[in-house]
């Protein structure tokens, strides 16, 4: 997997923008800290939890303006944003972030599908501190359901991608422990989407 290389333009054929899909919320029991140093480590643990499956492309940081990486490095990049995340003059108490994933997808009508970074397909919003921290991963897009929701089955899309979540979901419970909080569509669990019987 190359970290680097431009997002994909994939076709939208059997999945479709949807608003609040899912989202998974873990509330750590476990303080982390209150200062700036804490959150740079939490947040760090949450980059390396999610690395196999995204990369960051843009985070707001209370009281800093926007980031976003275009091209280049993007491990330079996401130094760049601990280090600004560090060394804040005031408290950061929360982050919104919006992640590039590597899934499968189609490019063409009728093509086998492809893996490749998809852009901003996924947002991960996290409160620091000690005054009830949380994070929450979200999707509005239906690419890992299955089924026919949109006139063309997905299936073979949510077998590829659901083990890439599934490891996702289990690596960020690893560092924030256990999911507290799954919701959105009825097919969503702890695990990713459910597998339809055929």
């Amino acid at each position: 997997m190359q970290r680097n290389v431009q997002c994909l333009s994939p076709i939208r054929d059997s999945w479709r923008a949807r608003q609040h899909v899912a989202s998974w919320m873990w509330e750590p029991t476990v303080s982390k800290g209150d200062s700036n140093d804490d959150s740079t480590k939490r947040f760090q643990s949450i980059l390396e939890a999610l690395r196999p499956f995204g990369r960051l492309r843009e985070i707001r940081l209370a009281g800093v303006p926007l980031m976003k990486w275009q091209s280049g490095a993007h491990d330079a990049f996401e130094e760049q944003v601990l280090t600004r995340l560090s060394n804040a003059t005031i408290p950061i108490n929360n982050a919104d972030c919006w992640f590039d994933l590597w899934v499968w997808v189609r490019v063409e009508h009728g093509a086998p599908p492809i893996q490749g970074w998809v852009a901003r397909l996924a947002q991960l919003d996290m409160a620091f501190g000690t005054d009830n921290p949380f994070s929450a991963l979200s999707f509005d897009h239906t690419l890992f359901r299955d089924g026919n929701t949109h006139g063309e089955p997905n299936r073979e899309l949510h077998l590829l991608n659901a083990p890439l979540l599934r490891t996702a979901l289990n690596n960020i419970s690893l560092v924030e422990g256990p999911i507290t909080e799954v919701d959105g569509f009825e097919d969503v669990n702890q695990y990713g989407f459910l597998t339809r019987n055929s």
